[in-house]
């Protein structure tokens, strides 16, 4: 099983659209991925990758299966020891990061406490058990991490 992961081209977030650039990006991911056997689509339901997703789907003449679980985790916010209220999970300074002896850890990262007192870990568990059935609904199964 081979599984290409694409993330959306150049985002104009104000409209939740693509900028010109982006457009163009879209249009030139379609003309390679659309030479390619692609079995099935998956795309976020966010704008931008919708927006992204399109010309390619035409391409192949498929269509997407558009999946909440798939958009970034903004609604996982944490509260970092060195900001004022909530931060997306993602948006870490490196040396805030280089502190943090379990985060590159498959498992021991949730032990982390600004990691342990948020809502991160059980929106990373959702998007595992969506992406395990997805690859199950192609006949295969996650091995290890």
């Amino acid at each position: 099983m081979r599984i290409l992961i694409v993330r959306h081209a150049d985002p104009n977030y104000e409209i939740d659209g693509l900028t010109a650039e982006g457009v163009l990006e879209a249009d030139a991911l379609a003309k390679k991925l659309g030479k390619e056997k692609i079995d099935a689509v998956y795309c976020s339901v966010l704008g931008r990758a919708r927006r992204t997703a399109e010309p390619t789907l035409k391409a192949l003449g498929m269509e997407a299966e558009y999946c909440e679980w798939l958009r970034e985790f903004s609604y996982a916010t944490v509260k970092l020891p060195y900001k004022e209220g909530d931060s997306i999970c993602w948006d870490l300074l490196p040396e805030f990061v280089n502190e943090c002896e379990k985060i590159y850890s498959p498992t021991e990262w949730v032990e982390e406490p600004f990691i342990k007192e948020s809502n991160v870990a059980m929106h990373y568990a959702e998007v595992c058990r969506e992406l395990d059935r997805i690859i199950a609904k192609h006949g295969y199964e996650r091995d290890g991490y």
